[in-house]
């Protein structure tokens, strides 16, 4: 579910115990717009949330190794790329380290193509594959605007950024101690949830018609 940028700057402000609505300066709401911003996009690089998440499906090709169709529509840059599996197989592929000989690799892994937009990433070994899962995170790396949408929970924008204006502010002890908790409970209640779906086998169902063998 979006949320308005408007939204959050007044709960942050309301935290904070400050004067939100219309008439706050504008110098202020522009302030709490960029942290709010900088929040959103530090999280959403350290952690993962399924809102922000896309499955896609692709082949790649046996003279790069890179996907043989253009996926700069969901994925522009390699650190957008979550994982990637091989089919039928629960493991994603490890990543190659910088420096190290892509050629020499044992096992399949992948690596970046900075220089080729249309592809981003690559398999080592290089062979014609198909069916190859490939999981993207999606986040906007650009400042909001206060009529923006923001996919993204409210609450922990909100308690985050005003904790994060306390400290700088100096508020006042207690209250900078009391949203630091309530933001830390926020992010554990939402990353947790996160990990949820990954406790069930999913190679059993819970008849055993449903059960998937395979050959």
């Amino acid at each position: 579910m979006t949320i308005k940028m408007s939204d959050i700057v007044n709960d942050v402000l309301d935290e904070l115990r400050l004067a939100s609505g219309q008439d706050v300066q504008i110098h202020l709401q522009n302030g709490v717009m960029k942290n709010i911003a900088r929040l959103y996009r530090t999280l959403s690089k350290e952690y993962t949330f399924q809102d922000q998440m896309s499955y896609h499906t692709v082949a790649t090709a046996l003279s790069d190794g890179a996907p043989t169709t253009d996926v700069s529509s969901f994925l522009t840059k390699y650190t957008r790329l979550h994982s990637v599996f091989l089919p039928n197989t629960q493991d994603p592929l490890p990543r190659i380290p910088p420096g190290q000989n892509p050629f020499q690799v044992k096992r399949p892994a992948v690596l970046p193509m900075a220089n080729e937009p249309t592809k981003v990433f690559a398999i080592y070994p290089k062979l014609a594959r198909t069916d190859i899962v490939v999981v993207t995170k999606n986040y906007e790396e650009e400042d909001f605007e206060m009529d923006d949408d923001i996919l993204f929970d409210r609450d922990i924008l909100a308690v985050g950024t005003a904790y994060q204006l306390s400290v700088k502010m100096g508020v006042n002890d207690l209250l900078t101690k009391t949203l630091e908790t309530q933001f830390a409970k926020l992010l554990s209640i939402a990353t947790q949830a996160e990990l949820v779906d990954i406790q069930a086998n999913l190679q059993r169902g819970a008849y055993p018609t449903e059960w998937q063998v395979n050959e």
